[in-house]
């Protein structure tokens, strides 16, 4: 899988808060203080604080700052063996990842369509900070013109859930989506979406046609920011520009 290069990476965000028992407080600060040095010194780590909330002694704010995807994996993976991972089960955290994490994900999923000869292209789902579904384009490989990273993101997720409707959720995808992908959204009820480049010859969000905004439909898609723009766009353009030397190009746009 060829992930495109990280010049143009931003990095994932973590923020939120720990509750500590009160009983604990004292012996969860020991744990902390080393939890925090240790963390600093991360290779990827950018910004790591943990601070006292000002009404309440046993409430932390927490704000942490990675390069990428790969580098908060990693320290999640050593927090689960250290000692502050072990010592801490009892203690009660609310976090939210940044929008970063999820696409740099998707960007991931988009790698495994273009081993199997797909455009590049992958989907996600989130809710409540869980991904509940993941997808990536299958056209092709699945006979299937329907198999888009997106329609198979929401089937994933609608399985899962054990319902069609997915209120509450955002929908991660490298690329702007088409009329099919945005109209399923929309009967989906999905509450959000974030998608990476704009394709300008298929898009339906803002490209090519504003679908989402259209006055008769009876449900609105949050649109976000625009997340790895560069990233999402160049894993496309590598893609092409591949085929196009191998003289296998067909002259469609991205499914």
């Amino acid at each position: 899988m060829n992930l495109p290069d990280k010049q143009s990476s931003e990095p994932v965000v973590l923020q939120g808060q720990i509750i500590v028992p009160a009983s604990r407080l004292s012996a969860v600060q020991e744990l902390l203080e080393a939890h925090i040095e240790l963390t600093r010194k991360e290779a990827g780590c950018l910004v790591f604080e943990v601070n006292p909330g000002e009404a309440d002694a046993c409430v932390f704010d927490v704000y942490e700052e990675f390069t990428d995807k790969a580098a908060f994996d990693t320290h999640q993976k050593r927090v689960q063996h250290s000692e502050w991972g072990r010592g801490t089960g009892d203690v009660v955290r609310n976090y939210q990842l940044s929008d970063s994490y999820y696409m740099y994900r998707a960007l991931e999923l988009a790698a495994e369509a273009e081993a199997l000869g797909e455009v590049p292209v992958g989907a996600l789902i989130v809710r409540a900070g869980e991904i509940i579904g993941e997808g990536y384009n299958q056209p092709i490989s699945q006979a299937d013109p329907s198999a888009h990273a997106e329609i198979n993101a929401m089937r994933h997720a609608a399985s899962k859930m054990q319902n069609y409707r997915l209120p509450g959720t955002t929908l991660y995808c490298t690329i702007e989506p088409c009329a099919m992908c945005a109209g399923a959204m929309v009967h989906a009820r999905i509450e959000r979406l974030v998608y990476g480049a704009p394709e300008p010859r298929a898009g339906a969000v803002e490209s090519a046609m504003a679908l989402l905004n259209a006055p008769h439909l009876n449900h609105r898609v949050q649109v976000g920011q625009s997340v790895l723009q560069a990233q999402c766009a160049q894993l496309i353009s590598q893609f092409f520009r591949h085929k196009r030397s191998q003289g296998t190009l067909e002259d469609r746009v991205p499914d």
